[in-house]
C-alpha cells in the first residue's frame, strides 16, 4: 500500500511537473509542510526540490513512528500503538503486548521502506546516495497534535513538547443559514450532529447503514438531527423524517457551538474529537475506520466522556439505545464537562482569577485599615473647658503643697 501510494504521487503528473520547473530553476521552495505519520515518500521530493527547510505536522494523536525517527524516542510500554485500542493505563499484559505490536509494526514499516526507496531511487535517482534516515531525523520543526483531552503519556522528550492544539471558539452568526438555525432553535429537545469526517464519504456507505440511521432518527421526534451528508440525499435516501435535515456542508463549529446541541455521532477523528469537547459536548463514536480512530474512541469511552460502538455490530436498537443512553446518562454529562474545563485551561483561568481575588482583597484591606486609622484621629476625645479649670486648679494645689 506504501509502494503503490508513493508510486502514484511521484507518477502523477502535477508531480512531474513540479520537478521539472524546479529542474530548471524556475521555482525555489524555502519551507516545505510534510505529514508527519508516513513522510518518508514526500521527503525525497522535499530533498529533490532542495527546499531550505521542512516542518513536520501530524494530526495523528497516538502515532509516534516519524517522533521517534526524528530523535524523540517512544517507550513502547506506555505508547498505545496507533493501530491497537489500548487504553491508558495499561495492565502488563497489555503492555507486553503492546510492546510486540510495536516491534512487529516497525519490522514490517522497515519492509515497506525498501519499496519506497526503490520508488525513489527510479523516479529520483541523483538523489539516491542520501541516507533516508539523515532526512527523517532533521526536521526544522515537528508539531504534533496530542489528545488534550487523555491523559499524558510517559515519554523520553529530546525538545520541549508542543501544547496541544485547541478548538477556536466561534459564535454562531444570524447571517449563516438562518433557516438552519431556527430548525436547531425550534427542537422540542435538543440537537443530534451525524458527520462521518472527510475521511468517509457519505455517498459510498452501505445502504443497509444509510436506512439504519433513518429508522433510529425515526423514533427519536423530539430530536432535530443534523446530518452531513454529501451524495444525493433525495434518491439515496428518499425517506427522511422530519426532524431530519441533510446538507453537503456545515460549519462543524458552528452547529457544535450552538446551545441546543446535545449529541455529536462521529467516525473517532481526532480533531472532531477536540472540538465537541471543547463546546462541551457528547460523543458517540462510530469505529473503527481508519487509522487512528479506533484507539481515539477507545480511550474516550474509558475515560467516560463518549460511548463507542463497533460498526460491524451494529443493528437499530443497539444505536438507539446508544443515543438514549448517552443522552440520559449524567455520568457523560459530568465527565464530558470535566474534560471540556481541562481543554480550556480552566485551571489557569481560576488560578489567576483567585490571583487577582486575593490582589483585590488585599488592597481592600489596606484601604479599610487607613480609613478605619482616619476615622480614629478624628475621633479622638479633646477636653472640655470646664475638664480644663479643674486639672489648672489641680495643678495649683499640687504646687501650693509643694
Amino acid at each position: 500500500m506504501a509502494g503503490q501510494a508513493c508510486n502514484s504521487l511521484l507518477s502523477d503528473p502535477a508531480t512531474q511537473r513540479l520537478l521539472r520547473h524546479a529542474a530548471a530553476g524556475h521555482t525555489q521552495y524555502q519551507l516545505a509542510i510534510v505529514d508527519g505519520a508516513f513522510p518518508e515518500c514526500a521527503l525525497g521530493i522535499v530533498h529533490r526540490l532542495n527546499v531550505t527547510a521542512f516542518i513536520y505536522i501530524n494530526t495523528v494523536a497516538f502515532y509516534t513512528g516519524s517522533v521517534s525517527l526524528a530523535g524523540n524516542p517512544d517507550a513502547y510500554a506506555v505508547t498505545p500503538h496507533v493501530f491497537a485500542s489500548w487504553t491508558l493505563p495499561m495492565h502488563y499484559l497489555q503492555r507486553v503486548a503492546n510492546c510486540l505490536t510495536h516491534v512487529i509494526a516497525d519490522l514490517l514499516h522497515w519492509v515497506c521502506m525498501q519499496r519506497v526507496h526503490r520508488l525513489l531511487r527510479q523516479h529520483l535517482a541523483w538523489m539516491c546516495h542520501i541516507p533516508m534516515c539523515w532526512l527523517w531525523r532533521c526536521p526544522s520543526f515537528y508539531k504534533m497534535d496530542t489528545p488534550m483531552c487523555a491523559i499524558p503519556a510517559p515519554v523520553c522528550p529530546m525538545w520541549p513538547g508542543w501544547p496541544a492544539s485547541t478548538a477556536v471558539p466561534l459564535s454562531i452568526s444570524a447571517s449563516w443559514m438562518p433557516s438552519w438555525l431556527e430548525f436547531m432553535a425550534a427542537a422540542p429537545a435538543s440537537v443530534i450532529y451525524l458527520s462521518m469526517g472527510f475521511s468517509v464519504r457519505s455517498e459510498r456507505l452501505p445502504a443497509a447503514l444509510c436506512q439504519l440511521f433513518v429508522a433510529v432518527f425515526t423514533r427519536l421526534p423530539h430530536h432535530h438531527v443534523l446530518w452531513t451528508w454529501a451524495g444525493n440525499a433525495t434518491e439515496q435516501l428518499p425517506n427522511l423524517p422530519a426532524n431530519v435535515r441533510v446538507r453537503d456542508w456545515l460549519s462543524q463549529q458552528d452547529i457544535l457551538g450552538h446551545r441546543r446541541l446535545q449529541l455529536f455521532i462521529t467516525h473517532g477523528g481526532l480533531l472532531s474529537q477536540h472540538e465537541a469537547v471543547f463546546h462541551d459536548v457528547l460523543l458517540l463514536m462510530l469505529m473503527p475506520v481508519f487509522c487512528d480512530y479506533a484507539a481515539n474512541a477507545a480511550q474516550a469511552q474509558h475515560d467516560c466522556y463518549a460511548r463507542q460502538l463497533e460498526l460491524a455490530q451494529l443493528d437499530e436498537e443497539a444505536l438507539y439505545c446508544a443515543i438514549y443512553d448517552v443522552l440520559h446518562n449524567d455520568c457523560y454529562r459530568h465527565a464530558v464537562s470535566f474534560v471540556s474545563y481541562r481543554s480550556l485551561d480552566v485551571l489557569a483561568l481560576l488560578l489567576v482569577l483567585l490571583l487577582l481575588v486575593l490582589l483585590a482583597l488585599d488592597v481592600l484591606q489596606t484601604a479599610l485599615k487607613s480609613l478605619s486609622g482616619g476615622e480614629a484621629r478624628g475621633q479622638q476625645k479633646f477636653p472640655t473647658a470646664s475638664e480644663l479649670e479643674l486639672e489648672l486648679e489641680l495643678s495649683l494645689q499640687l504646687e501650693l503643697k509643694l
